[in-house]
C-alpha cells in the first residue's frame, strides 16, 4: 500500500500539473480576448465603412427625391398659374356668351308671347268684326 508520504508526493505534483495547466489556460484565454478584441476592431472598421458608404447613398437619393419634388413643384405652379391666367379667363369668356344668349332667349321669348298675342287679338278682332257684321 501506499504511504502518506507517498499520497502527500501524488498530491503535489498533481497540484504542481493543475497549477500548471491553469497557467496555460490563462495564457490561452488572454490569447483568444486579444483576437476577439482584434477581430472585433476590424469588424468594427469595416461596419462604419459600410455604414459610411450607405449613408452617402442615402443622402445622394435624397438629393434626388428632392430634385423630383422640386420639379413636381414647379410643374403644379405652372399649371395652377395656366389655370388661373388662360383657362379662367376663357371660361370667364364662355360664361359672359351664355349669359348673353340667355339675355337673347329671354328677348326672342317675350317676342314670341308679344306676337301670341297680337295673334290672339286679331283673331278676337276678326270675330268681333265677323259678328257685328252679321248683324
Amino acid at each position: 500500500m501506499l504511504e502518506k508520504k507517498d499520497l502527500e508526493m501524488i498530491r503535489e505534483v498533481v497540484r504542481e500539473e493543475i497549477q500548471g495547466v491553469r497557467v496555460e489556460l490563462k495564457e490561452e484565454i488572454q490569447g483568444v480576448r486579444v483576437e476577439l478584441k482584434e477581430e472585433i476592431q476590424g469588424v468594427k472598421v469595416e461596419l462604419k465603412e459600410e455604414i459610411q458608404g450607405v449613408t452617402i447613398a442615402l443622402k445622394e437619393e435624397i438629393r434626388e427625391v428632392r430634385k423630383i419634388a422640386d420639379k413636381a413643384l414647379e410643374i403644379g405652379s405652372r399649371t395652377k398659374l395656366i389655370l388661373e391666367n388662360d383657362i379662367s379667363k376663357k371660361i370667364d369668356v364662355i360664361g359672359e356668351g351664355h349669359y348673353f344668349l340667355a339675355l337673347r332667349l329671354e328677348e326672342a321669348s317675350r317676342m314670341d308671347k308679344k306676337w301670341e298675342r297680337l295673334e290672339l287679338e286679331l283673331i278676337n278682332l276678326r270675330m268681333e268684326f265677323k259678328e257685328m257684321k252679321a248683324m
